[in-house]
């Protein structure tokens, strides 16, 4: 099953997308940065947001 991960910069999310349909994806899940998300099978873990950086230039305005 295809599992996608977005980054967000400019939100400062993390969002992870999984069962894919024609119209989209059935299922999502978004974390703020400094989160936990977890990641579905086949992969079956969390991913640790805390480490994202965020770009100067997003910060700075």
């Amino acid at each position: 099953m295809p599992v996608h991960l977005l980054l967000d910069m400019r939100e400062l999310t993390a969002t992870v997308f999984w069962k894919p349909s024609a119209r989209g994806h059935l299922a999502r899940r978004t974390v703020p940065f400094g989160g936990e998300l977890e990641i579905p099978d086949p992969f079956g873990c969390e991913l640790d947001t805390g480490a994202c950086e965020v770009p100067a230039d997003v910060t700075d305005g």
